[in-house]
Parts: C-alpha cells; structure tokens; sequence
C-alpha cells in the first residue's frame, strides 16, 4: 500500500498520547481488519500502511474514552471524506461477515463518528439482517448509527425501516427516531416520512441511465410499479451484461453495482410506501394540496403509486379524484378537476365513497386498466348486522390462544398502540381512525409491561368503539359507541383485523 503525499504515520502528526499507544494497538488489530480498501488523501495519494492499525484503533478509542475528537478531527482534516467513507463501510461489512463479534462492536460507534451515505447502505442491510435473526441490541444499535450520521439518505434508510421491519422493537425504535425528528422541526412523523422516501437515483420520469462508455441502458418504472431494464435496442433485459471489449470497463462495472443497488433499494421503498398508503387509506390521513403536490405528485416513486388510487377531498362536500398521466387531477367522469390550495386529500376508502362513486371508479379503472397495489375499490367489506346495532361492544370469535408476540407484533405493524398499564399489564390497544372521527379498541388477556415476551399467550376478549383519541396521552376507554352508529369504514377494517387474527396460529 502506497502512500504519494504522506510518507509515514509520523508526517500526519499524531496527538503523543495515541502514539504512545500505536505499537500496542497494532497488537489488537481483528484478524477480520485484513485487506481493507485504502483510505485516499485530500492533499493526494493514500495513507500509509502502518495508519490502517492506526485508523482501526482510533475507533476503538471512541468507544472506551468517550471520543477523543482530537485524533477523529485528525482523520477526518487529512482523508478524502468519500474515500475514509467507503473505508468505514468496508470496515462495518468486515466486522458483519466474521458475524459481528462484540468485542469489536466499537465498529459501530465508528460508523456513526466517521460513516456517510456509503455506510448507510450497508447500515440498512445489516440492520435488516439483524431484526430477522433476533439480534434486537444490535438492530437497535444500527439504527442510532444512521441517526448519528444524520444525513438524507440515513433518514430514508431510518424510514424506509419504520415501514419493513418485522421485529417491532426495531421498527418502533425507527418511528420513535422520526417522531423525536418531526417534534424538532414541529411537524408530524407522517410529514417527515413524506420527506425522507428514497427516490433510489429516478428522475421525474421514474428512469435512471446506467452507462457503459460508449453505450447506455435505461431502467425504467411501468405503470405496474416495477422496475424493469432496457438496453439500447429498446428490449427488455434481466440484468446489466459484462462489459465488452469496447467499454470503459471501470464505467460499466461502476454502473452494475449501482443497479445491484437501485434494485434492492426500490424493491424495499415500494414495499415500505405501499404499506404507508394502505395504512393512511385506513385511518383517513389527510394530505394538505401543498404538501400532496410536493411530496406525491413531484417523487418519481410516490407518483406512480398515487396514479393507481382513487383519492378524496377532506372537507365537505367531499369529492373524489385520481391523478392522472400528467399528473394532474381528474374526476370519475375523466373531466379535469380543480381544488382550491386549502383543500385536503386522502386516499379514499371504499366506504367513504358513495355507491354510485364507487361504481363509476371501478368502470373507469378497469377501461384505463389500472392495477391496484392493494385492495382499495375491490376490498371486502364488513359491516354492522342490524341484530346488534344497539349492542356497545363487537364480540370476538373464538379462537387459538395466540403467542403473546405474535398479536403484539402484528398489532403495532398495523398501527395499533398499547393503552395505558393497569397494574403492570396491558389490557388493551387502540387505533384511530382519524376520517371517521372514531377509535377502535380491542381488549386482550394482559400483557405484562416491559416483558411482552414473557406474557402468557392471550385471548382477544371484545372490541369496542369511542369518540375520543385514545393514543396521544393514553387515556383509558370511556362510555363505548353503539355498534350501529360506528363509521362503516372503521367498523370494517377492525372486523377485518379481529378476523385475521383470530385466524392466526400463534
């Protein structure tokens, strides 16, 4: 390993206290350290070999001596930050691939001192990996580091995440990162999300060139919401090819690992925004026209997820609408459709909408041949039999005792929040419905507080509705609302939950 501008660890001036210390922490350098990438210089050339040991236990002190900013000012003041970047994300997947021994997890305190938005890519894989094997501590702990880095990509990963992520101690982890984020900036963890969705390199057009040199090739976003690859010839391809002879091969092997990535990235944000717009269709999320122009109609991904919904105006006299082709907005007669700055839209719920809307919405999508993501104009519908109309709670088939994280888990991946603990268990959760002005509640066994885990399996009791927002200060239920005047939307997709998971294993 060269080094042109630097030609020993002495010329970058090391603080004495860590020099006294060099020899000694080259003795420790993981065997796992080997063959990392070189770091490049901001003056030019590369640091010298005897620094990486150097570098390695300059992390390291971050972790025991509560960040010497000294020597990590050093580092940052001679390397290249995109090059000392890649470094630190080379050394995170090192340290992962030797199955991420804790005696090394200092690792992780350097990423967040030294890491960019290269090691957040590989932050997000981990993290995933992580949640997936049980390794909660160190799920939790990578999504700090995104946090510390702090950038605009490490708050999509962050969202993207809240949205995927099976353990919901992780992802409740995520969305508390974003809520603690939305209260600095005084807005809601729903605008900051908005704010922060992956646009994975697409243009306005949903397409990014990926270049050989002397030949390019396009990926493209159709309308069925995939991503597919073109080459030249204008033919679909199933993946970027080896670089021939007449390329610029560090160009074509430049832009095959930049596909690598788009690939797995889209797939992860359309999975993540999907859920975000079925979940905001449930509840009735309101977009100000501002922030649906800004955030919707101007992201190369969201817009295309938006062209296949139906949406509805907020305020009375409600009206329904979808965005079109050129991003405008039309109506169910396919007439342009104009809305005043201060109105609001959500995505329309099927039981929002009136019958001869409904109707109209699906005759114009099927001649448009529009493929919904998700059920919204064909979604079953459940709603209150005469019989028990008068009744103040909706009761629960029976059913399997169901492992007690397994209904927390699912539960919190729908939005739904634990009440407040009565004599350290919960009893209950609750969702609200924001359009229908309701909050459904479904009462459990007891879940013990601070040891969900340890619960004893749980049977779901009953279920019941109440006018008042039960989740911001975790109220307790008052008088319930009688079945029948319940919100047809709300009423059908609590059903829909209850019988989902009453139809669960545990």
């Amino acid at each position: 390993m060269s080094a042109k501008g630097v030609a020993s660890l002495d010329d970058l001036d090391p603080p004495a206290w860590f020099a006294n210390a060099a020899e000694d922490l080259k003795a420790l350098r993981p065997r796992w350290s080997r063959g990392l990438p070189c770091v490049a210089l901001r003056a030019g050339g590369e640091l010298p070999a005897e620094a990486y040991p150097w570098m390695l236990g300059a992390i390291g002190f971050t972790e025991t001596e509560a960040i010497r900013h000294d020597l990590i000012d050093l580092l940052r003041s001679h390397a290249n930050r995109d090059s000392l970047d890649g470094w630190m994300a080379a050394v995170l997947k090192a340290w992962i691939a030797a199955a991420a021994p804790a005696r090394d997890a200092w690792v992780l305190t350097g990423a967040g001192v030294l890491g960019g938005d290269t090691t957040v890519g590989a932050l997000h894989d981990a993290i995933r990996a992580w949640s997936r094997g049980k390794e909660r501590a160190l799920a939790v702990r990578g999504l700090d580091v995104l946090g510390r880095i702090g950038s605009a990509l490490a708050l999509k990963e962050v969202a993207t995440l809240s949205a995927i992520v099976r353990d919901h101690g992780v992802a409740d982890e995520a969305q508390g990162m974003l809520e603690r984020k939305a209260a600095a900036q005084g807005a809601t963890r729903e605008q900051i999300e908005d704010q922060h969705v992956n646009d994975c390199g697409l243009d306005a057009r949903g397409e990014r060139t990926f270049s050989y040199g002397p030949r390019s090739f396009r990926a493209a976003m159709g309308n069925g919401l995939d991503l597919a690859l073109f080459g030249e010839d204008g033919n679909k391809r199933a993946s970027l090819p080896p670089p021939a002879a007449a390329d610029d091969r560090a160009v074509a092997e430049a832009s095959r690992a930049a596909w690598s990535e788009v690939k797995t990235a889209f797939g992860r944000v359309l999975k993540a925004q999907l859920k975000r717009f079925e979940q905001a269709m449930i509840t009735g999320r309101e977009w100000p026209l501002p922030d649906f122009q800004a955030h919707v109609l101007r992201h190369p991904i969201v817009s295309r997820i938006a062209k296949t919904l139906v949406w509805q105006t907020a305020d009375n006299p409600f009206r329904s609408v979808r965005v079109t082709e050129d991003l405008s907005l039309a109506d169910a007669a396919d007439e342009t459709a104009s809305l005043a700055e201060s109105q609001r839209l959500r995505v329309a719920h099927p039981l929002r909408l009136s019958a001869g809307e409904l109707q109209a919405w699906d005759a114009l999508f099927s001649d448009y041949r529009i493929l919904q993501p998700f059920q919204q104009l064909a979604r079953k519908a459940y709603l209150c039999e005469p019989a028990i109309a008068e009744e103040t709670s909706l009761a629960v088939p029976p059913h399997a005792p169901l492992k007690p994280g397994v209904l927390y888990g699912i539960l919190d991946n729908d939005g739904w929040r634990l009440g407040r603990p009565v004599g350290g268990r919960f009893f209950f959760t609750s969702k609200r419905f924001n359009a229908d002005g309701v909050t459904a509640v479904i009462h459990f066994s007891g879940l013990i507080a601070g040891e969900i885990g340890k619960s004893p399996e749980q049977l779901l009791k009953q279920c019941s509705f109440h006018p008042e927002d039960l989740t911001d200060d975790r109220k307790m239920p008052g008088k319930p609302m009688p079945l029948g005047s319940v919100p047809k939307a709300a009423f059908s997709e609590t059903t829909r939950r209850i019988l989902r998971l009453t139809e669960e294993k545990g």
